[in-house]
């Protein structure tokens, strides 16, 4: 409405225009928040699950913690090697800048390293909008912390090399009219002596040289080279 607004000679048309605008509704409301929980030593915290392929985490953020995070009962340095792993995992609490208030307990299972700490992202940011107020709560479901990845292996498919790829496309060769056995067949040896009956006269000696030059071709055991040889 406000470029609307801006252009040339709209102003004149202002309140008409102003009519229909409505206030836009903030998505954040709709997201469902955690419980916030209290131990018997009165300290809060928050569960919350996420998933991300295969992989399933469930999380629990402790308040008033030293900001010590366990998985699966070994250090999130130990149970991921790969530094970019360890990044995914601190990105939520980084990203509201409460990095070292709380303690994270998180079981998960199934998928890879790569899946299991996106899982663990979405279920650290879910469990913690039960600590943040509303305009932080919209911060992170602008930056992408709220929304489920729902991007799968896609599957191979048959007659395909993979998922998307081909199999290299190769130009239908010309047929050697061999057999088999590796040598010509009788069609084709039938065609090359019609040839030879109906257009060499007798005198000349191509049927020859050809009898010659190809003898494992025409045997003296088939009658039809035999006949050939004897109209030579």
């Amino acid at each position: 409405m406000e470029r609307l607004l801006s252009m040339p000679y709209c102003a004149m048309e202002e309140e008409f225009v102003q009519r229909f605008r409505r206030q836009l509704e903030v998505q954040s409301s709709k997201q469902e928040i955690p419980a916030l929980q209290h131990d018997e030593n009165g300290v809060a915290f928050s569960q919350a699950d996420g998933r991300r392929k295969t992989a399933k985490a469930s999380v629990t953020l402790r308040d008033c913690g030293s900001g010590g995070i366990t998985i699966n009962g070994k250090s999130y340095l130990q149970y991921f090697p790969i530094l970019q792993d360890r990044k995914q995992l601190m990105f939520p609490l980084h990203f509201v800048d409460m990095l070292g208030r709380y303690d994270v307990e998180a079981t998960v299972e199934g998928g890879g390293h790569s899946a299991q700490s996106g899982a663990l992202r979405l279920a650290i940011s879910r469990a913690l909008l039960s600590f943040v107020s509303a305009g932080e709560m919209e911060s992170m479901r602008q930056g992408g912390l709220l929304t489920p990845d729902p991007r799968v292996k896609e599957r191979k498919k048959p007659g395909q090399a993979g998922a998307r790829k081909k199999f290299t496309w190769k130009r239908k060769k010309r047929m050697s009219g061999k057999g088999p056995s590796g040598r010509v067949t009788r069609d084709r040896k039938l065609v090359i002596l019609f040839f030879f009956l109906t257009t060499v006269p007798p005198h000349m000696d191509l049927f020859g040289r050809l009898h010659k030059t190809n003898e494992e071709l025409i045997t003296e055991d088939d009658p039809l080279a035999l006949f050939c040889l004897a109209r030579r």
